[in-house]
């Protein structure tokens, strides 16, 4: 990393409030960890992160929405500090997780952003609970990528969603750096 960029990172990130780590269970004993920064009333994100990942993703988004916003980000069951289990895990089960967790807080009325996989819940979200959700903030969301017929069965046969909730910390770290840092 450029030692320039670096130093402004440090010195903003010496400045940057950590939040409360928060827990709320939800139905057949699922507990889901979240963050809840800024005022409690007012418009609302609640932030979805993708596959394999955790609130903390959004830390440099909420830092600075979280002004004037309150920005709550999830750790989806399997995920971050949300309970693991064996969990019947997939879109419709991650869409049900977060329909709950925003019935349990008393939410009324949210925008949804979503990156990846939390993307692709995140609209599941819309089209289930329309009166729900005002709006979707959508980064790069799964679901709309198109595979030729030989592509979809090399993924199918060599990514399974249970490899990434097996994996440990050393793993994944090598697999973030390989993906998406230089060493130069």
């Amino acid at each position: 990393m450029n030692p320039k960029y670096q130093s402004k990172r440090s010195k903003f990130a010496a400045h940057m409030k950590v939040p409360e780590q928060k827990y709320i269970r939800l139905q057949n004993d699922i507990e889901i960890a979240y963050l809840d920064q800024g005022p409690e009333n007012g418009e609302m994100i609640v932030f979805i992160h993708g596959l394999a990942n955790a609130s903390m993703v959004w830390q440099w988004n909420t830092l600075v929405l979280s002004e004037t916003l309150r920005c709550i980000s999830i750790d989806l069951p399997g995920n971050g500090l949300s309970s693991r289990g064996d969990y019947n895990y997939g879109m419709s089960f991650y869409q049900d997780s977060v329909l709950e967790f925003l019935q349990a807080l008393k939410i009324r009325k949210v925008t949804l952003s979503g990156h990846s996989m939390g993307g692709q819940i995140a609209i599941g979200c819309a089209l289930t609970a329309p009166n729900l959700v005002k709006d979707l903030l959508l980064f790069a969301p799964a679901g709309f990528e198109y595979y030729t017929p030989e592509e979809a069965i090399l993924f199918e046969s060599a990514i399974r969603f249970q490899n990434f909730l097996n994996m440990d910390e050393l793993h994944i770290a090598q697999s973030i750096n390989a993906s998406f840092f230089q060493t130069s």
